[in-house]
């Protein structure tokens, strides 16, 4: 069954993102920034995770702060201006969430925001589950950002970027830790509805490539052992 999740829309989402680059900072500088090597579709698809039924519209997408790092930069922005812009966020974890179901002939239903709401959380890499913030407690500009986002996710996405949720959890767990550092080891999920997608992180998209010494083959950097050949990687 086609499922319109897994048809190619992330070069319109990054190109949104860009688009909301320049809307937020509009005295960005005229300089270009230096190449960054990150893949930004590599790190858009790690961040994604979509569910294997086929009849399913559901959506979880976490979008660390290297997410952002990455796009603004490939925006113009210098590394001050990111830095403005990042630092907004790091009190928080930021998850958009869809969810919803395909008819038998291609009607799509979506569950409202509060309907997702009541059965997300976050789990940290301890098995501590977390629940999303009220907007009332969002800073000014974290409140700005989501009002920026939303109708750029309705005009990108069409009736599934109406229903697009952006939500956000603590910055940090209950440890103090990062809730989800994308660069160190560990684990970070999004539960919805009872079902978890789950990352294994560090996140490869951010690490360099690694070169299997048996078969030369190139591998992503979060690997520790080929999966042709079982060769640990160093």
């Amino acid at each position: 069954m086609y499922n319109p999740l897994r048809c190619r829309f992330t070069p319109w989402i990054m190109a949104g993102m860009l688009s909301l680059a320049i809307l937020l900072w509009p005295s960005m500088s005229a300089e270009s920034a230096e190449q960054n090597k990150i893949s930004l579709s590599q790190l858009t698809q790690e961040t994604q995770k979509t569910s294997e039924d086929p009849s399913s519209l559901t959506l979880a997408w976490w979008i660390p702060e290297e997410f952002w790092k990455v796009a603004l930069v490939e925006g113009g922005l210098t590394s001050a201006q990111v830095e403005d812009f990042v630092k907004v966020l790091r009190p928080y974890t930021l998850v958009i969430v869809v969810d919803g179901t395909m008819g038998p002939i291609g009607g799509a239903t979506f569950k409202t925001e509060d309907q997702v709401r009541s059965t997300l959380r976050v789990k940290d890499s301890q098995g501590n589950q977390y629940d999303a913030l009220p907007t009332a407690e969002f800073n000014a500009d974290l409140s700005n950002l989501v009002a920026v986002m939303k109708p750029m996710l309705q005009n990108l996405m069409g009736q599934m970027g109406q229903h697009m949720y952006i939500f956000a959890f603590p910055g940090k767990a209950k440890d103090g830790r990062a809730m989800a550092d994308p660069k160190e080891k560990g684990s970070f999920a999004v539960v919805l509805d009872g079902k978890e997608y789950k990352w294994r992180l560090p996140l490869g998209a951010l690490l360099p490539p690694k070169t299997c010494p048996t078969c030369k083959e190139k591998l992503n950097g979060a690997y520790s052992f080929c999966p042709w050949d079982g060769q640990k990687l160093n």
